[in-house]
This record gives structure tokens, C-alpha cells and sequence, in this order.
């Protein structure tokens, strides 16, 4: 993101670590919908 782009708010920032890519998905939708960003491990 760069300072030109608007930021929206968020309730808080999560990080997801998790080897499975489906309970990846899963939670980043869940927590996307909820309101929170979210980073994820890069491998």
C-alpha cells in the first residue's frame, strides 16, 4: 500500500500462520468479513 491509497479501518491487524490452505482461506474471509486485516506467512 502506498501513502497515496486510502486505508480503510480496521478493528486490528492479525497475522495467520497456518500450513493448511484451506483453514487459510477459511479464516482470512472470516476475519476479512469481521472487519480486521490480516497478514499471512509468504513461504
Amino acid at each position: 500500500m502506498t501513502s497515496s491509497e486510502p486505508r480503510t479501518a480496521t478493528k486490528g491487524e492479525i497475522l495467520i500462520v497456518e500450513d493448511t490452505p484451506a483453514s487459510l482461506v477459511l479464516l482470512s474471509e472470516l476475519l476479512t468479513g469481521a472487519g480486521y486485516a490480516f497478514g499471512r506467512n509468504q513461504p
